[in-house]
């Protein structure tokens, strides 16, 4: 999905777990290319995710981890 601002607007991008969801290689490249569009030089782009060694599905984690699919 398209970020509802303009080329260059925003001072940071916080991408939280939105990199756990179970996208594809182009998907995830699409939503780090959207962040980089709005993004003013100079800003940030922030990526809160959960990692692990291996791929999983659905995991079944407690509290707030308990979002993350993939």
């Amino acid at each position: 999905a398209r970020i509802p601002l303009a080329d260059r607007s925003a001072d940071e991008v916080r991408l939280r777990g939105t990199l756990n969801l179970p996208l594809s290689a182009d998907e995830r490249r699409a939503v780090v290319a959207e962040a980089k569009r709005v993004v003013k030089p100079g800003g940030r782009v922030f990526v809160h995710v959960l990692v692990g060694e291996g791929p999983v599905e659905n995991p079944e984690l407690p509290g707030p981890a308990g979002a993350v699919r993939s």
